[in-house]
């Protein structure tokens, strides 16, 4: 029987602008993302919160294990070619203009996604690096929460 979740998890960002093409923040560990006996799973949706409402396009990399990054926080993210092909699972865009704001804050939801991700047997986690793709400028180091939602089979 399949087991729908959705994790959340708050990456660290920086508090300075960033451009387009900048890392943002380490690598961020998605625990118990994928299932215990299979080790895979489907992602379904994601959910961006802004705090600082900045409402900015970005993208989601996930990494079947903890990818080896040579960029840091707000500078162009440097991934080596071996990571990416032996790491990466896919990549999720989230535009700007799907965000809703309301008085103190933004959000948005990407639907439908349909990602099969499948993990190493050495862990049941995912990890995601987030690339900002606008030039947002947040207030807090936890202004973005971002819900994951999986199936598990």
């Amino acid at each position: 029987m399949a087991l729908s979740k959705v994790i959340w998890v708050t990456p660290t960002v920086g508090t300075a602008i960033y451009a387009s093409g900048d890392q943002m923040g380490p690598a961020v560990e998605i625990p118990e993302a994928l299932d215990n006996t299979s080790g895979a799973a489907l992602i379904e949706t994601i959910v961006v919160v802004d705090s600082a409402k900045q409402s900015a396009a970005l993208e989601l990399l996930f990494f079947r294990a903890a990818p080896t990054i040579t960029s840091t926080d707000n500078n162009a993210l440097d991934i080596a070619d071996s990571e990416m092909v032996s790491k990466l699972v896919g990549r999720i865009a989230v535009p700007a203009a799907g965000y809703v704001s309301t008085n103190v804050n933004s959000d948005t939801t990407i639907r439908n996604i349909g990602l099969r991700v499948q993990g190493t047997a050495a862990t049941r986690s995912l990890w995601v690096v987030l690339q900002s793709l606008g030039t947002p400028t947040y207030a807090a180091a936890t202004d973005l929460k971002i819900g994951i939602g999986l199936t598990q089979d």
